[in-house]
């Protein structure tokens, strides 16, 4: 039985990655679509605002923090299953994925559980918020590095 591959979405950019990643994957493999919410930025509001105001997120600011993280993790999802039934994947092969948490943690627990039959992770080296100006070689990025060096299965290191 073929391995599951697992794609690692990032920010907004989900089709591009996806037409990326396609020439290096076969169209009859299924494709875990994942899409991990990092609760670092939340944290570290959180953390702030006690430091500074004695006190953490409100309940509903938090709510509507939650609801905004939630309506990008399916925009992205949605943007990348679309790329992928335009590469000439099939939808029936694909799973979409919504994880909380660290990225790099997320992505290596769901590589690692046994259930999920994860035989590849495809991930970008990093993300880029804006462009920037070159101060030298592309590096790789935190995540990426920590899923490369943690992985249980082989990894697909796209630039």
């Amino acid at each position: 039985m073929a391995k599951d591959i697992l794609l690692c979405l990032s920010g907004l950019d989900a089709a591009q990655f996806i037409t990326r990643a396609a020439p290096h994957i076969s169209c009859d493999r299924n494709l875990v679509l994942l899409y991990v919410i990092d609760t670092r930025p939340v944290e570290e509001i959180g953390y702030t605002a006690r430091r500074t105001y004695s006190t953490g997120l409100s309940s509903q600011h938090a709510a509507l923090m939650e609801a905004a993280e939630q309506q990008t993790a399916e925009a992205v999802l949605n943007a990348a299953g679309e790329q992928c039934m335009q590469e000439g994947f099939n939808p029936q092969n694909i799973r979409r994925e919504v994880r909380r948490g660290r990225p790099e943690q997320q992505i290596i627990s769901l590589a690692q559980d046994p259930d999920q039959n994860v035989g590849l992770v495809v991930i970008g080296s990093s993300y880029k918020r804006a462009p920037t100006i070159a101060l030298g070689p592309a590096s790789v990025g935190h995540v990426a590095r920590f899923v490369v060096d943690h992985s249980p299965c082989d990894v697909l290191l796209l630039r």
